[in-house]
């Protein structure tokens, strides 16, 4: 007979079993706390019960085989929903894979992610992963050997500062010290409570997974039964034609024990084909449900475009309305609390070698198709000599700038942000200004200084040539030059320095009467 082991040994605190406990309340405590902090950042708290009241969400919780202990903390009492707060990890976690919408990692749920995949749902297949690897050491006198300890604090500790980091960078500096700082803290013994949490954890776990394997079980029986039932029928319709013989009369009692026994299998097989059609039925139901809850969407989304297109017209309006009401085009205009400052554009046209294309006639084709910048003046197919003589000549410098104003200029307010060509791109999203006018001659563009800040940047890119370089790079592309058989145009920017100052004269006398009124 062995003999009994040392209660003394078994109960002596050990480097092993403090690292146990450490491990364990990172997964446990940290491991929690975050899982509730992503399913609260995806479900509000006061969206909960709305969200949990769905029919849709409702049939996706019973497809992932809730536990009792389960349903009760979601849905306490007719009516009435939990909060997150009140939730384990492993109900957590259930919850972030059922009705969050996350998409799994590619090696699944339930298997530790590869090391390059760092995505949110990786590093939740991680925690719910080391989960199971540590409570392996349950049985093994719960220690964790020096080696192994680092192996399992470096991952575990990362996942979760990973997940923090998809809160918020604060929430992950946060994590990042707190974790540091427990590696070296005394124990207590809500460390010794963790360990108990980690094994029901683990329970619950294992759980619904066989609750998953007996429902797997119970339809494989039933087909099993259906394919008995055709093997049946198919072997009483030929004994029903062939002729009797002296051994059939011998079996009558036999036959009645089979018959009776057949009677039973089909009594069985109409229980489950009853079965089926309930399913049947609950699935065509669930199945209408989610069609209305498509449809509302749909129909949201066309009101919400509708909204969105209106906006885009009354904000186009107001822009027109502006450019009409503007006093002076040719020099700053001044309004409150914002200043019109003229850039000019010249360019210097350069041809090849090869074939020369008409350019001049697709400049005035063109011209007469766009006709207009949107929010500012016409740009007018100002005829020159190129367009009626050899189709060999090379395009005025007029050409090329009304080309390349119908062609890029030709819509100051898009309807949507594809449209935007890159140079109003940049000058609306790097520079913050906005386009509000065109001129032809030397081509004129007015912009629209919002603040003092914007149009000292503004001068600031003119002065450094930046600005020059974005006309030249964003308005001379190689369709400009293919459509006017060019090799190369060369553009050349200027703001005058007068311009400059009235704006900045204006914005500081904005602030200074701004203060005397104060």
């Amino acid at each position: 007979m062995a003999a009994a082991p040392d209660p003394e040994e078994i109960l002596r605190s050990t480097k092993g079993k403090d690292k146990f406990q450490r491990i364990t309340r990172l997964l446990v405590s940290g491991g929690t706390s975050l899982l509730r902090e992503i399913f609260d950042s995806i479900c509000p708290p006061s969206n909960l019960p709305t969200i949990l009241g769905n029919p849709a969400t409702k049939n996706q919780l019973k497809a992932a085989k809730l536990t009792m202990p389960q349903w009760h903390s979601l849905c306490p009492s007719p009516g009435v929903y939990g909060k997150s707060a009140d939730f384990d990890v492993t109900l957590l976690f259930r919850l972030l894979r059922t009705i969050c919408s996350l998409t799994p990692p590619t090696t699944g749920w339930d298997a530790l992610p590869v090391s390059t995949d760092h995505s949110l749902t990786a590093d939740i297949a991680r925690v719910k992963y080391y989960r199971n690897s540590v409570y392996g050491h349950v049985n093994q006198g719960m220690e964790i050997r020096d080696n192994e300890f680092k192996t399992l604090w470096q991952e575990i500790s990362e996942a979760l500062v990973r997940i923090a980091g998809q809160i918020s960078s604060t929430r992950k500096i946060a994590w990042q010290g707190a974790i540091a700082k427990y590696l070296t803290d005394p124990l207590t013994t809500e460390d010794e409570r963790n360990v108990q949490e980690l094994e029901a954890w683990y329970k619950s776990d294992m759980e619904i997974k066989k609750s998953i394997e007996e429902v797997r079980e119970r339809i494989n029986r039933l087909e099993v039964g259906l394919k008995v039932l055709n093997v049946w029928q198919g072997a009483i319709a030929k004994y029903l034609t062939d002729p009797l013989t002296t051994e059939d009369e011998r079996n009558v009692q036999e036959l009645e024990a089979w018959y009776k026994s057949d009677m039973e299998i089909k009594k069985s097989i109409e229980e489950v084909r009853e079965r089926i059609n309930r399913l049947e039925v609950g699935l065509k139901t669930a199945v209408q449900e989610e069609s209305k809850s498509i449809t509302a969407l749909h129909e949201r989304t066309d009101l919400i475009k509708a909204e969105v297109r209106q906006e885009a017209k009354e904000i186009k309006d107001q822009l027109i309305e502006m450019n009409r009401q503007s006093l002076n085009r040719n020099s700053p205009s001044r309004s409150a609390g914002k200043a019109l400052l003229p850039l000019k554009i010249d360019c210097e046209a350069f041809s090849g070698t090869g074939p020369q294309r008409e350019a001049a006639v697709m400049v005035e084709a063109l011209l007469e198709d766009q006709g207009k910048i949107e929010g500012g003046a016409v740009v007018p197919a100002t005829p020159s000599p190129s367009q009626t003589s050899n189709v060999t000549t090379i395009p005025s410098s007029q050409d090329i700038l009304n080309l390349i104003a119908s062609k890029y200029l030709n819509n100051l307010n898009p309807s949507a942000p594809e449209d935007f060509n890159s140079f109003v791109r940049y000058m609306k999203e790097v520079r913050e200004v906005i386009l509000v006018d065109c001129k032809p001659g030397s081509l004129i563009i007015t912009v629209e200084c919002r603040s003092l800040n914007i149009l000292e940047q503004l001068w600031q890119d003119y002065c450094t040539l930046n600005l020059s370089r974005v006309v030249q790079q964003y308005l001379v592309t190689e369709d400009v030059l293919k459509e006017l058989g060019l090799t190369e145009v060369k553009l050349t920017t200027t703001i005058d320095e007068e311009d400059y100052r009235a704006c900045l004269k204006h914005f500081k006398r904005g602030k200074y009467e701004s203060l005397q009124l104060n």
